[in-house]
């Protein structure tokens, strides 16, 4: 188990991104997906506000843009962050679908 939560806070964070990618409605958007970005967003900002956590400097713009883009939207009570991290791979896989087997060159 991670003793430290802080460097989940950039995964959830991209995971959020992704989520949000086709909110035109092109890339697969839909309403869950906006409510589970809010949530990823929601629990990464807690995990930042423990301590001095700033974001990564390439991916701060989009995600404040991210976070602006879901102000308003229920979140109900948050999970854990290592349950959120099991949201976030819920949603990614949703998104991506099957996931080929890795080979491991032997």
């Amino acid at each position: 188990m991670l003793a430290f939560t802080y460097p989940l806070a950039v995964c959830l964070e991209t995971a959020a991104l992704v989520c949000l990618a086709g909110a035109d409605g092109a890339g697969g958007y839909d309403a869950a997906g906006k409510r589970t970005a809010a949530v990823l967003l929601e629990v990464a900002a807690r995990i930042r506000a423990r301590g001095d956590r700033p974001g990564v400097p390439a991916l701060r713009a989009a995600v404040e843009a991210a976070r602006a883009s879901v102000t308003g939207v229920t979140t109900g009570p948050l999970p854990e962050p290592a349950t959120a991290a099991g949201l976030a791979i819920a949603a990614l896989g949703a998104r991506s679908g099957p996931v080929p087997v890795q080979h491991d060159g032997a």
